[in-house]
């Protein structure tokens, strides 16, 4: 068995969302804890705040923390207050925990009309920064972190199931978005996790293309991915638009179109080349 994965953070940060698509990933049981209390209580978590104020809540917090840190090999999402409870944080001190981070304005604008949350009663602003300022020191002794703000919840998830796997990326962001980069060993095998819609075409140069092309066409394959193998010569003085002619004139061969995925297999004149390109 392996050991479970806790995610904790503000509310808004995506904790459940990307722990079920996690959960599916990894092929683990999903455990909501706000929904597991309400199960159990039979209410909303609105309707306990109202009837019983917020320690009972606590209390039910509290006790399914100390059931859950039990288990193994699930994925456990939990409320936002949960682990700034040190008992809390102490019952899945053998757990992965991963607490998930967004920016103010993310949040706001995530959960901010939100009519369903007990601890936004009133100016939901000023509650959600006064909350993540009392919050801060607790969410800081949590050792894992993951920023999702304007990241897909798919891409989060990515980010948390290489954490596991020991191969976490660096994400890159930009303007436009983020991107990883993955550094390390059998690193053709990251290509698994990128989403690439139908064929794609893999430009290198004869050098790297008789060591590791027929690798990564092998790899894009078990996905159901087609790919065909552009080489173009090595050098700098080969980084012109004939060149680049060449490149398209074999992409217009293999029938290939504007939703095709270009991949660079080297870097230097290849990468530049092959960017150009797409």
């Amino acid at each position: 068995m392996r050991r479970s994965l806790v995610l904790t953070g503000f509310m808004g940060t995506g904790k459940t969302s990307v722990g079920r698509v996690v959960a599916r990933k990894l092929g683990r049981e999903f455990i909501d804890l706000d929904a597991l209390i309400e199960t159990r209580a039979g209410k909303s978590i609105s309707e306990i705040f109202a009837t019983h104020g917020e320690a009972y809540f606590r209390s039910l917090e509290t006790q399914l923390c100390a059931e859950l840190g039990t288990r193994e090999n699930v994925v456990i999402a939990t409320g936002g207050g949960a682990l700034v409870n040190p008992q809390n944080r102490a019952a899945f001190a053998n757990a992965f925990v991963v607490c998930l981070d967004a920016s103010l304005d993310e949040i706001i604008a995530r959960v901010g009309n939100a009519t369903n949350r007990p601890m936004l009663a009133g100016d939901a602003r000023q509650r959600i920064e006064t909350l993540m300022r009392e919050r801060a020191p607790a969410y800081a002794q949590i050792q894992t972190h993951v920023d999702t703000t304007r990241k897909s919840v798919e891409q989060v998830a990515d980010e948390i199931v290489a954490m596991l796997d020991g191969n976490a990326p660096i994400y890159v962001t930009t303007p436009a978005g983020h991107y990883p980069i993955w550094v390390g060993e059998n690193i053709f095998d990251r290509l698994t996790r990128v989403k690439i819609p139908g064929h794609c075409a893999i430009v290198t140069h004869p050098h790297l293309a008789t060591l590791y092309a027929a690798r990564i066409v092998q790899v894009l394959r078990s996905q159901n991915i087609e790919s065909c193998v552009i080489e173009i010569p090595v050098g700098e003085e080969y980084k012109t638009l004939d060149t680049v002619r060449a490149v398209y004139d074999q992409l217009i061969e293999a029938r290939l179109d504007r939703q095709t995925t270009i991949v660079a297999l080297g870097g230097g004149v290849v990468g530049d080349l092959a960017g150009f390109v797409a």
